[in-house]
């Protein structure tokens, strides 16, 4: 009779693989390996556990940084941070892969982008659902490319997520330190920005451009939302999409076309508690943002000049009645 570990976390099996095969991994081939070994429990079942195991190492070395036992090699990859000091192993296992935000300032990845002359120019355009919104985008034929190769380019745009994340009445706004990706002087954001790159496309998206990845993203990566909330989330419909605008008037750089999104933030979870107070989250009321955007960078004052931000308000307060009773 085989024997079957009574391994109780993805973490575990995780770890269990990556101690015996000694090489970076993807999730997908931890879980094969995991089932070959047979130290996958009964209670771990499902057709997207990869998406879930990626999630959880991801989300282990978000939080614990150089205290996690993993360390992702290149994206997608995974191996265990000890054996990156093991002297028989090849050098190419063990080139540390740049944290998200690092990696965004090299731009050295491919995004999701399109032609200037394939889309309207600047103006917002409200979309019923998701459906509707990824519909248009696939009229423009977008494509993707690396993003330091367009990044000056006038003749592309690319695309970016803008996820706004509220709380009945208040609404999460961030500060960045320094100079922000955009290489602008850091203002105060109503949102959090993160660019469609290629990986987060996969055959398991929910949309043809893996913009709900994206979004599930930025919150992981940015406010530490753990895999647990954000699936929570689309099982409460608490990710919205309210449509897309661009900036491309010739002085701000870069150029981009943004999706505008909502996170509904639960009342168990407080961002602003879990990064501390030098994360530069806070939480504001909405209703003080409505008619004035004075201290806000370009994109947060055009999502409250097109009536978007009162849109989401508007939204949240109807849902009010049902969350209470």
């Amino acid at each position: 009779m085989l024997w079957v570990a009574n391994l109780d976390s993805y973490l575990s099996i995780a770890q269990r693989v990556l101690e015996q095969e000694r090489k970076p991994m993807s999730a997908r081939q931890m879980l094969d390996a995991a089932y070959r070994m047979r130290v996958v429990p009964d209670h771990l079942f499902g057709k997207t556990q990869h998406k879930t195991l990626h999630a959880r190492i991801a989300e282990d070395i978000l939080l614990r940084r150089v205290r996690s036992a993993f360390v992702r090699t290149e994206p997608g990859r995974f191996m265990l941070r000890r054996l990156l000091s093991d002297s028989t192993l090849p050098e190419s296992y063990k080139r540390e892969f740049p944290a998200p935000r690092r990696a965004e300032q090299l731009r050295n990845f491919p995004v999701l982008s399109v032609r200037r002359p394939q889309i309207p120019n600047g103006e917002f355009v409200r979309s019923t659902d998701k459906y509707g919104l990824t519909e248009e985008i696939a009229s423009w034929k977008p494509e993707y490319r690396i993003l330091a190769d367009i990044w000056d380019d006038h003749d592309f745009l690319f695309f970016r997520a803008f996820t706004i994340v509220v709380k009945g009445s208040e609404i999460l706004t961030h500060e960045s330190v320094g100079r922000t990706l955009d290489d602008l002087p850091a203002e105060k954001s109503l949102g959090f920005f993160t660019y469609l790159t290629e990986t987060d496309l996969s055959l398991f998206s929910a949309d043809s451009f893996g913009i709900d990845e994206a979004c599930r993203r930025a919150l992981a990566e940015q406010i530490q939302a753990s895999d647990d909330l954000i699936e929570e989330a689309e099982q409460s419909n608490s990710i919205n999409y309210w449509g897309w605008f661009t900036i491309q008037d010739g002085k701000y750089r870069p150029n981009a076309v943004y999706i505008i999104m909502s996170y509904t933030c639960p009342e168990r979870f407080d961002p602003v508690r879990r990064l501390g107070r030098h994360g530069g989250v806070r939480w504001e009321s909405c209703l003080l943002h409505l008619n004035t955007y004075d201290g806000f960078e370009k994109r947060s004052q055009r999502l409250i000049r097109t009536g978007i931000l009162n849109r989401i308000i508007d939204h949240e307060s109807s849902k009010a009645p049902n969350i209470k009773g």
